[in-house]
């Protein structure tokens, strides 16, 4: 080797030791720097910190604190919020952040430049803390908590029955509740449920309020009572508040008799059951319906409907309403009909019937809600001065092959559905066209005329009962 060569090996060999110590010199360096701000890839509650100075990063979180809203639950489940920017709310993020850097490795920070690191911290904040818990203590979960604070108290619920008030337990202890609020709102807290923190007492109870207490325990027994009705498509049990109201009642107490035991209003029976048949009887009442045009109409009461024996029914539900099988095995009841549709159920077509539009000389028939035919049709008018009726009726005759007899005609149909009286659907193969306003000048006699390859199809679909629904606009 000569002496050139060799001057240059140490010259790279001085060049890379140069180079190392430079970088070790910066790594450190770099170390150093990280000691008082933020390593990379560092995020503090969504704020980018790489680089910067607590005193920065915690300006920018101050800044953008939004006030918590702190939600109180009480022992019942009743809640109420509070929004601290309502009483002067303010964040100093200084303390926490300074903490946080402290915590760094910043001889470390190389680890840092692949990986992300988000960090969730809480400041120290400050709040008008007296006017809080001012609020809190005249709040109406509050009040409602000391409302009948030493009372029993018996009441009745439209929906729910009779229930009690007990004022002898769950007492809150206003003041230990306040101190929890303050203490969960110095940690950070916003969710704050009272019956978790031990701060709620009884007192002891006197002999009134444990005979008011076995008195509900009595008559939750009898208002628990599982009484099912069957309307067919509806089916449903009474609830708590309808057996409690169909009891009699001494002023705001259930009554009791000389034996000890409850007995049944029948004025307030008389009136649910009344309430019942008015909800489901459609016999002999005009009917409100809903055409395939997609509007209302007014069908005038026919032969068709459902009529509950209201008598019946109210002298089962006063008979049944105290039974004791009521009350451990259940006990149901299916109404009996004067008059019963096609289906049971406030809906007593059930969704299958033949609607006859004669303003628009058009005929439907639906089954389970579905259409599945349609047809121009020709109904009664002029010249035979015969309109065919308006009414809910109901298919309650078939025949093929029938001869239609009447004043001044004889006339053979293949197929014909009865509606009411001589009223009736057939065919009319006389016929070439159907439909608009050809009742105005060639009516029929009365019945509902449809072409014969239609009617052949509503006569194999149709079954005796099946609703017809007809009217005019």
């Amino acid at each position: 080797m000569n002496e050139a060569d060799s001057k240059g090996k140490i010259n790279i060999y001085a060049i890379l030791g140069a180079a190392v110590l430079f970088c070790i010199a910066a790594y450190f360096a770099l170390g150093i720097y990280y000691k008082q701000s933020f390593l990379l890839n560092t995020w503090i509650n969504g704020v980018y910190c790489t680089g910067r100075t607590p005193e920065d990063v915690s300006e920018e979180l101050s800044r953008n604190a939004d006030a918590p809203v702190i939600n109180i639950v009480d022992i019942k489940g009743e809640s109420i919020s509070f929004n601290l920017s309502d009483y002067d709310y303010s964040a100093d993020y200084l303390t926490a952040v300074k903490r946080y850097i402290t915590g760094q490795k910043p001889f470390l920070w190389l680890l840092s430049v692949s990986s992300k690191t988000e960090h969730k911290l809480t400041p120290l904040s400050e709040y008008d803390r007296d006017k809080l818990l001012s609020d809190f203590e005249n709040s109406d979960i509050v009040k409602n908590a000391l409302e009948y604070k030493g009372k029993c108290i018996l009441e009745r619920d439209e929906n729910e029955g009779y229930y009690i008030i007990d004022g002898y337990s769950n007492i809150l202890d206003v003041d230990k509740a306040k101190q929890i609020i303050a203490d969960a709102v110095f940690a950070g807290e916003t969710e704050i449920d009272l019956s978790q923190k031990d701060c709620y007492y009884s007192l002891p109870e006197g002999s009134e309020a444990a005979g008011i207490k076995e008195l509900f325990k009595k008559v939750d027994a009898v208002q628990s009572s599982d009484i099912r009705i069957d309307m067919g498509v509806e089916k449903f049990s009474l609830s708590k508040g309808e057996i409690a109201e169909m009891l009699r009642h001494a002023g705001d107490m259930p009554f009791i008799n000389a034996d000890g035991n409850f007995e049944a209003d029948a004025d307030a029976v008389r009136k649910y059951t009344d309430h019942i048949c008015e909800l489901y009887n459609t016999y002999g009442i005009d009917r409100k319906f809903l055409s395939s045009k997609g509007d209302y109409v007014t069908v005038p009461a026919g032969t068709y409907g459902t009529e509950i024996d209201g008598d019946e029914l109210f002298a089962w539900l006063f008979d049944n309403l105290l039974d004791e099988k009521g009350r451990t095995l259940g006990i149901s009841y299916t109404p009996i009909y004067k008059h019963e549709g096609y289906v049971r159920g406030i809906d007593d077509t059930g969704g299958t019937y033949i609607e006859v539009d004669m303003s628009n000389q058009h005929l439907y028939y639906y089954e389970e809600g579905r259409l599945i035919l349609d047809t121009d049709i020709v109904t009664g008018g002029y010249p035979n001065g015969s309109d065919t009726p308006a009414g809910c009726f109901y298919a309650y005759d078939k025949q093929t092959d029938r001869v239609l007899v009447g004043p001044g005609y004889r006339t053979p149909v293949k197929f014909w559905i009865r509606v009411k009286d001589s009223i009736g659907i057939h065919d009319a193969d006389w016929r070439e066209e159907f439909g608009g306003e050809i009742y105005k000048t060639d009516g029929s006699h009365g019945c509902v005329n449809v072409p014969v390859d239609i009617m052949s199809k509503l006569y194999d679909l149709t079954k005796e009962g099946t609703p017809i629904i007809m009217y005019y606009r």
